[in-house]
């Protein structure tokens, strides 16, 4: 079972450092990390260390850090056109 919390975990990590391109791309390697660490919180819940209320702060953060992302994502597109990050020109106001 812990092996496939090390597989997402990986698999969200070498996404997030190899798809820079597409800011959507990079969300989604994020919630997959985010997911990995979930299931590794759930994994030390059912070894007995009840700490509930730490899982479900976790979860809370996880919306709030998605709908943050959707938002800048959102932003993005409708700024830019799309979400292909390195068209941005930094130089602009």
């Amino acid at each position: 079972m812990v092996i496939l919390g090390v597989v997402l975990l990986v698999g969200g990590f070498v996404g997030l450092l190899s798809s820079y391109s597409h800011v959507l791309n990079m969300l989604l390697s994020l919630e997959l990390v985010m997911l990995s660490l979930l299931y590794f919180l759930g994994l030390w819940e059912m070894i007995g260390l009840n700490d509930l209320v730490f899982m479900l702060c976790f979860i809370v953060f996880m919306v709030g850090e998605g709908v943050l992302g959707l938002s800048v994502l959102i932003t993005l597109v409708r700024g830019y056109g799309g979400d292909y990050y390195l068209s941005f020109n930094s130089l602009q106001c």
